[in-house]
């Protein structure tokens, strides 16, 4: 396992250059203690209700929802179809 370890960090090794990347959360941070400093209210983004979860594909739908509550095309409308097909049989023979 160390041997493995040690190839992945060689050929995943490099330089990193953090003004390439963008961070967002640093900007909207930025933007709060100016507001701030201007004497602007601070308003909180309202929080998704919680949800109890009773089987296994709600969980995951909960996951897979987009900001303004609909299911994803990929995510909760996908695993109901799935969901709502027959068990396949298989012949034994």
């Amino acid at each position: 396992m160390i041997d493995l370890a040690c190839h992945v960090i060689e050929t995943k090794g490099g330089t990193f250059d953090p003004s390439v990347h963008d961070d967002r959360h640093d900007a909207a941070l930025a933007g709060l203690v100016r507001a701030k400093a201007q004497g602007r209210a601070i308003k909180a983004p309202a929080r998704a209700p919680k949800r109890r979860v009773t089987d296994i594909l709600d969980a995951l739908g909960c996951c897979a929802e987009v900001p303004d509550g609909r299911a994803s095309r990929t995510g909760m409308a996908r695993r109901r179809a799935v969901a709502d097909r027959a068990p396949a049989t298989r012949e034994t023979g």
